[in-house]
């Protein structure tokens, strides 16, 4: 939590590779548990920005909804459609692609 707070980005950014590096996990309980820490995250952040916004922007709606059939999307698809070898690859892009976020954004 301390690391995302720091950079910027999800913490699953970094909980993911961990639990990988250290096999902790395979890939697919790996996205599972990034999943469940994301939610939480995710939840506390949107709770601590309640009790400080009064207003939020008219398409929040619309990206929380998103954000539901998105989540749902992939976390079947995840756990039915995609083996552990397509997991760990697309794993790879989402962590080069913020990795690279990390090194040239200011």
């Amino acid at each position: 939590g301390l690391l995302a707070g720091l950079t910027g980005t999800g913490g699953g950014i970094f909980l993911t590779p961990l639990l990988l590096l250290k096999r902790w996990a395979r890939a697919k309980s790996a996205a599972a548990v990034s999943a469940l820490f994301i939610l939480v995250n995710s939840v506390s952040g949107l709770l601590g920005n309640l009790s400080s916004t009064k207003h939020f922007p008219p398409f929040a709606v619309i990206l929380a909804v998103a954000a539901v059939i998105g989540g749902t999307a992939g976390s079947y698809a995840g756990s039915q459609r995609i083996g552990p070898v397509a997991i760990k690859r697309l794993l790879s892009v989402v962590l080069l692609i913020a990795g690279t976020k990390l090194i040239f954004t200011r």
